[in-house]
């Protein structure tokens, strides 16, 4: 299902970034190329600003040195407060601390002209940042997962104000999603509702392009 969300608050969405979007890319290149084919990300933004990595639960030092495989969930993070963000913040001089837990692998032989299906995952700044643009070009969510999260943020169907539109036809009031099938994996694209001088909902602004 292919779902275009005109919302006023976007924002609503970010946390349905940190339960995971799918996203695919080279298989077998490092966790840097992966996100910056995967999912746009640039490589400048990902030094400066993302902190913490972790890949499968992982944290990872070396975004270069570190592979992608399918089936990978990959989280991203701006810096975690206290001594447990300093330990687990990449190239920390505490790195020794988790040492048992730190992902160790190395890229082996990229899967030629294979791709891969990963679960990306953005925490805190990193989401606020990065969510809009992600949003506004659409992104991939199972549809359990998808349907959980709206079932748990807009209980009475979408807010007032918002249009959605499902495979390019208005979705109608109420809870639409209990009709998605969870085992499929949905499109979903969120944009600014536009405002008129009234208030009044229009069309949807231009979408917002994450910092590089």
């Amino acid at each position: 299902m292919d779902i275009e969300w005109a919302a006023c608050r976007p924002s609503l969405f970010f946390p349905l970034l940190g339960e995971g979007i799918r996203v695919e890319g080279p298989d077998g290149s490092s966790v840097a190329e992966f996100l910056a084919q995967a999912a746009g990300i640039d490589p400048a933004y990902l030094a400066r600003r993302v902190q913490t990595v972790f890949l499968n639960g992982h944290p990872v030092d070396d975004l270069a040195r570190t592979a992608v495989r399918g089936g990978d969930a990959i989280a991203l993070s701006a810096a975690l407060p206290g001594l447990a963000g300093a330990v687990l913040r990449r190239g920390s001089a505490y790195a020794a601390m988790r040492h048992s837990i730190t992902w160790e692998g190395t890229p082996g032989e990229k899967g030629g002209a294979g791709t891969a299906a990963a679960t990306l995952k953005l925490f805190n700044l990193v989401a606020r940042e990065l969510g809009p643009g992600l949003l506004a070009a659409g992104v991939r969510v199972p549809g359990e997962a998808l349907c959980g999260f709206l079932e748990r943020s807009f209980p009475g169907g979408a807010p007032a104000g918002d249009a959605v539109r499902l495979d390019g036809r208005p979705s109608g009031a109420g809870p639409w999603w209990r009709g998605l099938p969870p085992a499929e994996t949905h499109r979903l694209r969120v944009l600014p509702a536009q405002e008129t001088e009234s208030g009044a909902p229009g069309a949807p602004r231009e979408a917002v392009s994450p910092p590089s």
